[in-house]
């Protein structure tokens, strides 16, 4: 669509104003001040979809050629777009939460390459960020050198003063097959596996994010189990798992059932963790959040959406261009370009700050069928990448998803009941979610 000069001017000032008054308002600031507003301390730099793996799940291998426009993912733009970028940020005393996200974000040779930018820039000074955050999916552990590369830059973290954390993209020996290498020739092996838990052990600030997956849910249980055998193995924090069910719609009625076992199962292992401790229970479950897909039903994220695309300014270093997230990053949905006049970020000229508006402002209970819906207030919610690519539609939930997380609350409530824990947890959650919870709970026991 062509906008006016002046039409356009009045939507550049719109998108900087919000901007000023949320993410580089907190980028200014450290998390003690008044002005510090946490759903807004995160920039993404989303950098290429390059990766050795070849994961069944993976929207960003199906979809790369529509994320990246033709391009955008040269290594010598990319690296020259990240200085100009470490200036702006300087030049302006922004320091955020930086996220890294691509195929691998330490694996890759370009990314390395971003992350000593933004030390160096830090050991001379030019402190352009709070913390780093690198997505990876380890595979980097079958290569002596690479790991040497790695702990480097994460040995750097510590003079340079700005923390770096490992977000570890492992779903766990029992799992493999959702995660093949592209290569033939290379697998996972026990030794491998022994050298993330000892990476674990020296780095215990990172922790590992596997997914739960439609494919082999009947193997769940034992991935689950394998990994806190070696979590006790190793003295690890048996507490510090991230598991993200995967939002696409292949679910089908026995792997949704399968995964409602999964539920079950967690939920009462961990309850015979802590000593069957009903209270230490409930602080794990809306303290410790539970793995994350236990605690996400019972807590509140302080946001519209469940997912980070309201907490991140997404950028595409390759073209500088600001998308709602990175899976979100069709040529027209992207929101905004930043401007460069005489090698410095002067601004942003807006594309569709519409649609990244109406992100901005919606909350997931207000979806199209969500809003009627019994389970909207402890629902995980759709990815809405995911809901666009099956349906057409950003905000229309996929059906199989729907059905699965109707499960999920299902087996929690169930299971939270028989445990003797229903009415602890009712008292110490949102009212909305807990008059939700005991309706649904009261039609549970009706139908059985």
């Amino acid at each position: 669509m062509q906008y006016t000069e002046e039409y356009q001017k009045e939507q550049n000032e719109l998108f900087q104003f919000f901007l000023e008054k949320s993410f580089f308002q907190t980028w200014k600031v450290d998390k003690s001040n008044e002005d510090f507003l946490a759903n807004y301390n995160h920039l993404e730099l989303m950098i290429n979809h390059k990766c050795e793996l070849q994961c069944k799940y993976c929207y960003m291998d199906k979809y790369h050629k529509s994320y990246f426009p033709k391009g955008s993912q040269v290594p010598d733009t990319i690296l020259h777009n990240t200085d100009l970028l470490i200036d702006w940020l300087y030049d302006n005393g922004y320091k955020p939460s930086i996220e890294m996200f691509a195929g691998d974000s330490v694996g890759d040779p370009t990314c390395r390459k971003i992350i000593h930018k933004l030390q160096d820039a830090a050991l001379e000074g030019k402190v352009v960020a709070s913390e780093i955050v690198l997505p990876t999916n380890m595979g980097w552990l079958q290569d002596k050198h690479k790991i040497k590369d790695v702990e480097e830059l994460l040995q750097k973290a510590e003079f340079s003063g700005v923390p770096m954390f490992v977000s570890m993209s492992v779903d766990g020996k029992y799992l493999e097959e959702n995660r093949p290498f592209k290569s033939k020739n290379r697998k996972w092996t026990d030794e491998t596996y022994d050298r993330m838990f000892e990476f674990l052990v020296r780095y215990p600030q990172s922790g590992p994010h596997p997914m739960v997956y439609s494919n082999k849910i009947d193997k769940a249980i034992d991935s689950f189990l394998w990994w806190q055998e070696n979590y006790e193995k190793y003295g690890l924090d048996w507490t510090r798992m991230y598991f993200l069910e995967v939002r696409n719609p292949e679910w089908s009625m026995e792997q949704t059932k399968e995964f409602a076992e999964f539920i079950k199962f967690v939920t009462k292992w961990s309850f015979d963790k802590v000593g069957r401790d009903k209270q230490k229970f409930v602080d794990f479950l809306l303290q410790r959040h539970g793995f994350n897909i236990l605690g996400t039903p019972f807590t509140h994220t302080g946001r519209g959406m469940p997912c980070s695309i309201q907490a991140c300014l997404t950028l595409r270093l390759g073209d500088l261009t600001v998308i709602p997230c990175h899976r979100t990053a069709y040529k027209h949905m992207e929101t905004a370009t930043m401007l460069v006049e005489d090698n410095k970020i002067k601004g942003f000229d807006t594309k569709n700050i519409e649609l990244w508006f109406s992100i901005q402002a919606i909350t997931s209970e207000v979806y199209p069928y969500c809003e009627t819906c019994s389970i909207k207030y402890m629902c995980k919610g759709g990815c809405l990448g995911a809901q666009y690519e099956v349906t057409g539609n950003l905000f229309a939930p996929i059906p199989t998803v729907c059905r699965l997380f109707h499960a999920k609350i299902a087996a929690l409530i169930e299971v939270t009941t028989e445990l003797e824990v229903f009415d602890l947890i009712m008292q110490r959650i949102q009212p909305n979610k807990r008059t939700a919870f005991k309706l649904l709970k009261r039609h549970i026991m009706e139908a059985t």
